[in-house]
Parts: C-alpha cells; sequence; structure tokens
C-alpha cells in the first residue's frame, strides 16, 4: 500500500514519548497497516513504528524511506525459517 513508508527528521514529540527521540532526530519507519498518509509533509506515527534513521550521508532520505519496503520481507523470511 502506497504512503506507509517514510523518513523525516522529528519536528515534536508526545509526553509518553519518552527520551528515545527528540526534535531534530533522523527517522524512518513503516506506518501502520491500517492507516496511510506517510506521503504528506507531516505526519503522526506511533513511536513503536520508528526507529533512528542510520547515519550515511551517502544515502537520500528517499532512499532511507524504502529501507522498510526491503527489510519487514526479510525479517519475515527469517521468522519463517
Amino acid at each position: 500500500m502506497p504512503g506507509r513508508s517514510f523518513a523525516g527528521v522529528v519536528e515534536e514529540v508526545g509526553s509518553d514519548v519518552g527520551t528515545r527521540f527528540r526534535p531534530g532526530d533522523a527517522v524512518f519507519g513503516l506506518q501502520d497497516l491500517r492507516k496511510s498518509g506517510a506521503l504528506a509533509e507531516l505526519v503522526v506515527v506511533n513511536r513503536h513504528l520508528l526507529t533512528h534513521a542510520p547515519i550515511n550521508p551517502q544515502l537520500s532520505v528517499e532512499q532511507v524511506a524504502l529501507l522498510p519496503c526491503a527489510g519487514v520481507p526479510a525479517l519475515q523470511t527469517m521468522r519463517a525459517l
């Protein structure tokens, strides 16, 4: 489903997020299956659905956003073995 995979920079965090994510952090993730909207300029995401983006100046934001598209099937394959 288009609009689930995203990458970007944290703008704000909720009061219950804790200290794992802070404004300015580069993150990426995969929006919940029942939702889309990751193609928008801003998106609200559950903290359990994102992680810190890899620090690699050779990867663009678009390339980082594709990581969940490759990583989720790879994880599912490993779990099925």
